[in-house]
Order: structure tokens, then C-alpha cells, then sequence
């Protein structure tokens, strides 16, 4: 495999040893010349204004879409519209013999993976498969058909939204996915596995696609630390990156103030350790056995962008200690200091928090006594009498 692109050593590994996942977004398929989720929904909001314009106020429509998500707008559009009518649409927007295979489907057809999953509808990245390799991949829409294609030992894709050729398994309005996560468990617990044990190598998606941030979202949390990285590809990253990292801090400083407000204390420490002493602990995790399990060959690889995460630490703290959230920048070459200075700030947290037990009123007070009395009685009807008691106070 070429690596003239500083294609990270390991991921190159993982795909020399069939242990990449694919995940494959709508991105791909607008190569081929498909509209994109936005031109797909901009179609949906004009029919539905043009379907108001007849039954109902076109200005309660508007105001409607203008506030509803993605999920909602199609879900909206899939009431109003019959059932004919809605997969019509979906046909004519994800299927027809006028699109092909491009460039990027081949070259994903050739990598060295036994299966792909995508979010896509269309049937473009089976096509590429099937021209690859000379006969069709299976194409699996629930987990019975993973099963059958894993006994079968057959190159597969995982259709996770379904499929445009069988348009009952098309996962698209709110309810779809709603019913989706309730009817397909073992499916997407297959998906969790996979999220958990392969490294994850996403493409077509952009930072703000609701499929990837999810899928994202999972692999984090299914993830018990010891998950080697993921992967995304993306299209002009660059610019990307200044716009979608102003938004995501001005989002951290919103989120922390509206905790604050409500009574939240917010502690951020981060840990900082030279660089001199990163080199010590790998070392360390290579020659020390009981500690193997926790080397990756990742860490080795990132040291070279040691200057680059310095740059983007930086960033990222000043551009999110406030403060009501400030950050707390702690030494940690030495551990004992590090968990002294540690103690040292959530003390003084405790401190300013000054946390007290509920102060009772004075009738739970005056209840609290007379249980007391009964219980110290040995009395047989303690329980009835306790009873009596408190609907005594309630009157």
C-alpha cells in the first residue's frame, strides 16, 4: 500500500490484516452525481409548502420548517405524502441507470476489507464490488443476513439504513429510526462489536452529518479505553477545521454557563506531562511486561506531532477556560505531586460548595418523633398506626 499520503503506519497494518471496519457516507455517492441529504430535504420543504398551499396555511408550514431537524422535516413529508407517493420520491432520487460507480467506489471496491458498512440508500458501492470482483457482494439489511453471510465466508455490505431496491428497509423519517433501534438490537449490537474491537475508518461524511457524529458518539462510549484509534477522511478539511472548532468551543462555553447557572460547580484539570517524560512511560510499557497491555504502536507514531498537539491544547484551553469553567493546568511528570495538587483544588471546591444535609421543617420533625415513640412501644399495630399518623398530618 502506498503511503505518499502519510497514511498512519498502523491503520496500513490494520488493513494488511483485514481489521478495518468501512464506514461509507453520502459523500461517496455525490461523487457518482446523487443529490446530497441537503438537496434531498430542500426538495422535500418545497413539496410540502407547495402541499400546504392546498390544505393548510402555508405560514404555519413555513415557521414548522424552518425549526424542524432533518428527521422531523422527513417525517413530516412522509405523513403527508402516501405511501406510493414516498417511495416514488425516494426512487427517483437514489436510483437510476444514469448513475455509476465513480472513481472513489472503485477505489474503495479494491481495499483489502471482508465488509463495508454504509448509511447510503443507493446501490452504487455493490456495483463497484460486483465489477471488482465479478459477482455481487451479499447485501445485508438485518442481522440474520449478516449471520448467513459470515457462515458463507462471501464479501458483504452491511446496509444499516436499507436499501433503495427494497424500499420497506429505507431508515429515513424520525419514526423509521425509532423503530429501527427497538426492531434491529442484534443488528446493532453486531455494529457495537465491530465499533469496539475494529479500527473505524469513516468516509463521506462531514463533521456536522448526524450519522457520523452518532456512530462517533457510540464508538466512544462502547469503548473501555483500550480502543485503538478511528479515522475519518474529509473533504477540505482544512477549511473545515476553522469553522467547525470556533463553533464547537462557543458550544463548550454555552453548555458550561448554562451549568453554571443551574447550580453546577465545574472543575477541568488537565494533565501535563513533558514530553521527555511521555518518552520514559512508552519505554517503560515496552520493557516492563506487566505493562505491555497498555502499548500501542499510535502512541509511538504521534510523538512526531508533539509541537502540533501543544499548539491545539493551547487552543483549545484558552479558547474554553472562563470563568466559571476555568482550567487547571497540573504538572504531571510526578505522580504523587500531581495527586496532591489534584486533592488541593477539589478540596477547595468541597470548600466554596460548603455542602450540607437538608435542613428538615418542623412538622417532619414533630412526625420523625412520634414513628420513634411507636417503634420504641413494640407496639403490633405500629405499622397502622404510623399510617394514622401521616394522614393525620395531612389533613
Amino acid at each position: 500500500m502506498n503511503n505518499k499520503y502519510d497514511i498512519p503506519s498502523n491503520l496500513i497494518g490494520a488493513f494488511l490484516d483485514r481489521e478495518v471496519t468501512l464506514f461509507i457516507g453520502a459523500g461517496v455517492s455525490c461523487q457518482a452525481g446523487l443529490p446530497s441529504w441537503k438537496t434531498t430535504i430542500d426538495k422535500m420543504k418545497s413539496m410540502l409548502i407547495s402541499e400546504a398551499k392546498k390544505n393548510r396555511g402555508v405560514t404555519q408550514e413555513r415557521l414548522f420548517l424552518r425549526d424542524a431537524n432533518y428527521l422531523e422535516i422527513v417525517e413530516r413529508f412522509k405523513t403527508v405524502l402516501s405511501k406510493e407517493e414516498y417511495y416514488t420520491f425516494l426512487y427517483s432520487q437514489f436510483y437510476s441507470k444514469d448513475y455509476h460507480p465513480s472513481e472513489v467506489h472503485k477505489k474503495l471496491a479494491k481495499l483489502p476489507v471482508k465488509y463495508l458498512i454504509t448509511t447510503n440508500f443507493d446501490v452504487l458501492m455493490e456495483t463497484a464490488l460486483q465489477e471488482e470482483y465479478g459477482y455481487p457482494p451479499l447485501k445485508c439489511t438485518n442481522y440474520r443476513q449478516v449471520v448467513q453471510a459470515c457462515s458463507q465466508q462471501n464479501r458483504y455490505i452491511i446496509k444499516l439504513h436499507g436499501c433503495i431496491t427494497d424500499l420497506d428497509t429505507i431508515i429515513f423519517s424520525e419514526s423509521d429510526y425509532r423503530n429501527f433501534t427497538i426492531n434491529q438490537k442484534p443488528l446493532l449490537d453486531f455494529i457495537r462489536s465491530q465499533l469496539d474491537t475494529s479500527i473505524i475508518l469513516f468516509i463521506g461524511y462531514s463533521m456536522n452529518d448526524p450519522d457520523f457524529n452518532s456512530i462517533l458518539d457510540k464508538s466512544l462510549a462502547y469503548s473501555d479505553g483500550s480502543k485503538r484509534d478511528d479515522y475519518a477522511i474529509f473533504k477540505g478539511m482544512n477549511q473545515i477545521n476553522k469553522n467547525i472548532w470556533k463553533t464547537r468551543y462557543r458550544q463548550i462555553r454555552d453548555w458550561e454557563r448554562y451549568l453554571a447557572e443551574n447550580g453546577f460547580h465545574i472543575i477541568k484539570i488537565f494533565l501535563h506531562v513533558s514530553k521527555d517524560e511521555q518518552r520514559d512511560r512508552l519505554a517503560e510499557r515496552i520493557l516492563n511486561k506487566k505493562k505491555n497491555w497498555k502499548f500501542s504502536i499510535a502512541d509511538i507514531n504521534e510523538r512526531r506531532f508533539w509541537d502540533r498537539y501543544q499548539d491545539l491544547y493551547s487552543e483549545m484551553i484558552e479558547e474554553t477556560s472562563t470563568e466559571k469553567a476555568p482550567w487547571y493546568i497540573v504538572p504531571a511528570d510526578n505522580k504523587w505531586f500531581t495527586r496532591y495538587v489534584v486533592s488541593q483544588i477539589v478540596l477547595k471546591a468541597m470548600k466554596d460548595i460548603a455542602p450540607k444535609f437538608p435542613e428538615m421543617s418542623k412538622e417532619i420533625k414533630e412526625q420523625l418523633e412520634e414513628f420513634k415513640k411507636l417503634i420504641e412501644s413494640g407496639n403490633i399495630g405500629m405499622i397502622e398506626e404510623m399510617q394514622d399518623v401521616m394522614k393525620g398530618g395531612n389533613k
